[in-house]
Parts: C-alpha cells; sequence; structure tokens
C-alpha cells in the first residue's frame, strides 16, 4: 500500500483518535502493515521554534538539521608490533622462496630445451621420410647385425647342420 504523504499523515492522525495510539490492537493501526505506520511524536527546532514531525530530518522553516553529527576522535597513529613485522617477513621470505622456485625451474626448463635442439641439429633423420629413415635405420641396424661375431658363428654351425643333414638324406635315398 502506497500512500502520498499527507494520506499518511491522516491515517495516522485518524487512528491515533480512534486506536490506542501507535501499538493498538483495534482500529486502523491494525489495517496498516508496521512500516506505514508514522509515530505521531514531534521534534521542535531549536533555532526557530517550528514543530516538526519526528521523521524530519531538517526543520521545514529554517532548514537546520536535527542529527548533530558526532565529533571527531583524534585518530591516534597506529603502531605495528612485532608479531606483525614477523608476519610481513614471512609473508615476503615465502613470496621470495617461491619466485626463486619457479626461476630455477624455468632456468632448467630453458637448458633442456636448448639439449634438445643441440642434438636435434646432430641428428641426421631430422628432414627425412618414414620410408627413407625406415631404411636408414634397417642399414645401420644389418650393419651391426652382419659384423657380429655370435651371429656369424650360429650362421656357420647352421650351414654345418644343413649340409650334415643333406648328407644324411643322401645317404638313406642311396645316392653317393
Amino acid at each position: 500500500m502506497q500512500y502520498a504523504l499527507n494520506d499518511l499523515w491522516c491515517l495516522n492522525l485518524l487512528t491515533a483518535t480512534l486506536g490506542n495510539g501507535l501499538n493498538g490492537s483495534y482500529g486502523l493501526n491494525a489495517l496498516l502493515p508496521a512500516s506505514e505506520v508514522i509515530s505521531m511524536s514531534s521534534t521542535k527546532c531549536k533555532n526557530c521554534g517550528l514543530t516538526n514531525f519526528a521523521y524530519d530530518d531538517a526543520c521545514r522553516r529554517c532548514g537546520t538539521p536535527f542529527l548533530q553529527k558526532p565529533k571527531s576522535k583524534a585518530k591516534t597513529p597506529r603502531r605495528f608490533s612485532f608479531g606483525s613485522i614477523l608476519i610481513v617477513a614471512f609473508a615476503a621470505g615465502f613470496a621470495y622462496y617461491l619466485y626463486q622456485g619457479m626461476q630455477k625451474s624455468a632456468d632448467d626448463v630453458y637448458a633442456n630445451e636448448l639439449k634438445r635442439i643441440e642434438e636435434q641439429k646432430k641428428d641426421k633423420t631430422a628432414g627425412l621420410s618414414r620410408s627413407e629413415y625406415e631404411k636408414q635405420r634397417t642399414g645401420t641396424y644389418f650393419q651391426a647385425v652382419k659384423s657380429s661375431n655370435s651371429l656369424s658363428a650360429h650362421n656357420e654351425h647352421i650351414a654345418e647342420t644343413q649340409k650334415a643333414m643333406e648328407a644324411a638324406s643322401n645317404a638313406q635315398q642311396g645316392k653317393p
């Protein structure tokens, strides 16, 4: 329910006469919500003597404010205690520790990246296609296997075994 100021003043006046004052349980106050009931008390201006409503912040005639601002107290300067200095020093030390750790980590990553780039420059297979790379790799392994002493001994043993088996097979068939 929204009322104009004059309507509200009239309703409050009627409520005060019909009901039991502001907090009455009968009359028009019972019909109005508590937030819309305005007190009928008044404030007298100390400057011009006009009686104003209690909810007015300043006199309607001369404009003198009713609420006096409290005098501000002189602020005392804050003192820093040893505990606050210790907390600030700890926070600064922790921040420095984090910074140094991140700096070391970044330096390690940079050094590893430089190593990788140098190794990549030395790698002869860097620009090859897959088939060329596999041919080169196979050739390298083929040469390593071919030059292996144990593999050549194994191949000689297999060749001797095959000759012996052929000789045995020919002997069974009656061939000289």
